[in-house]
Parts: C-alpha cells; structure tokens; sequence
C-alpha cells in the first residue's frame, strides 16, 4: 500500500527546541518536514497523542537572517530506531504563534520549488 500524504516530505536538518509541561527545553533535531509536521529524532521517547511546543528556525526568504517559528502541536506515532540509537518522533503541527505558519509554508514552497527546478523531488 502506498503511502499518500497532502503535502511532501522535506529532508532538513534543523535544531528545535521541545518544550516539556515543566518548563524545561530539549533540543533536537529533525529529519524532515512538511506543511503538516515533522519527523524528530530524540533520545527521549514520547507517547503517542502527547502535545508539546516546538521552537525552530528557517532562514528568511530574500534577507538575512531567520525567522523563528513556535508551533504547538501533537505526537503521532513514536519508533525506536536502533540504527540512530535514538527515537523517531511524527510530530503533527496544530496551533503557530503568530504568523508562523505563512512564514513556514512561503519558506517550504520556495524550498520545494528550488528543488524541483534542480530535478530533485525534495
């Protein structure tokens, strides 16, 4: 069975910060994103339908800099990989701050675009 998603996975590796329910940050990294979230690998498990804030950064389109982005957001599926030594995380995007989700969306269109032009698929 294939898999169908609305919208396409992005391999980028960027540190984002998880907020715990004590306050506390843990930083990670992800494998991928999309419009609708993000696969995160961490050595701390998660369960599934836990919701947490994450924190990260994309460049800015057309200047300096980055835009930092806030989203809440819910666990959906949790593996251990033992090849990373680590956990794989879905993470489901729900609730930006702001304007964080046009930010997003403009930088991962751009990013896909760009992509597709140089005839990779993402």
């Amino acid at each position: 069975m294939q898999e169908r998603r609305a919208f396409p996975r992005l391999p980028m590796r960027l540190k984002v910060l998880l907020r715990l329910s004590s306050g506390q940050s843990v930083a990670l990294r992800s494998v991928d994103i999309s419009k609708q979230g993000m696969q995160l690998i961490s050595e701390y498990d998660a369960d599934t339908g836990d919701h947490f804030q994450l924190a990260f950064s994309l460049p800015r389109i057309g200047e300096e800099g980055f835009e930092n982005i806030q989203v809440q957001g819910q666990v959906m599926h949790v593996v251990y990989d033992g090849a990373a030594g680590a956990y794989r995380i879905g993470f489901r995007f729900e609730t930006f701050k702001g304007d964080g989700r046009e930010r997003m969306d403009a930088y991962l269109d751009q990013y896909l675009s760009m992509h597709l032009r140089r005839g990779h698929p993402g």
